[in-house]
């Protein structure tokens, strides 16, 4: 976990690796070893790592989530649906997954599900990530007032994240790193094709609009 902060994913792969090598029953390291792949952008083999990290647990939410994800990359929408239902089914009360379930859905063009997804995970976790899928999703169902409504919401938490930055940080002294990172809070929301998924992995947001989680 650690290297993967770091940013060191083939380092990080090896040592996953050796762990299943050393302990086979290691289900998290096979769920580790799965992250790092997708991350890598072998999604294939990723898949095959969640598979034997549920075998060997099978009430593990966060592989069912991220497996999911795995499947959504490669345009696998209706399996990707049947891991987030089964992560939902372990764990009600995972905003990642429902909103994942609601981007796979707003791909499939069934956006009615797709919003009701939505309003679970932002009452579970309001967050910008999934404002911004339902604003989309209610787009596409000519509902633009209630999308403006979530557009308002996205600004207020932009706004609110922003001052709580500058609140804790000393703009004189700010690192590169902190700029970058405030810069995102403030600047605007890029819309991306395809709806944004959340990863359970150590990577928090991934480019495309799904969610993961535990670190």
């Amino acid at each position: 976990a650690a290297l993967q902060a770091l940013g060191k994913y083939e380092e990080a792969y090896s040592a996953y690796d050796t762990a299943t090598d050393s302990d086979a029953s290691n289900y998290e390291a096979h769920k580790k070893k799965a992250d790092t792949l997708s991350i890598l952008g072998k999604q294939k083999e990723a898949i095959e790592y969640y598979d034997e990290a549920i075998k060997l647990q099978p009430d593990l939410a966060f592989a069912y989530n991220n497996k999911g994800n795995a499947l959504y990359r490669v345009d696998k929408y209706e399996e990707a649906l049947e891991c987030y239902n089964k992560a939902i089914e372990l764990q009600p009360n995972y905003a990642d997954a429902c909103n994942n379930k609601g981007a796979t859905l707003a791909v499939l063009r069934k956006y009615e599900e797709a919003v009701k997804c939505y309003d679970k995970a932002i009452e579970l976790n309001p967050c910008i990530l999934t404002y911004t899928n339902k604003s989309e999703a209610l787009k596409a169902l000519g509902k633009y007032t209630e999308a403006q409504q979530c557009d308002k919401e996205i600004f207020a938490i932009q706004s609110r994240d922003a001052n709580s930055i500058y609140n804790r940080v000393d703009r004189d002294v700010i690192s590169q790193d902190q700029q970058q990172k405030l810069d995102l809070k403030l600047g605007l929301f890029v819309s991306n094709i395809k709806p944004n998924i959340s990863n359970n992995n150590s990577v928090d947001t991934v480019p495309g609009n799904v969610q993961a989680v535990e670190p």
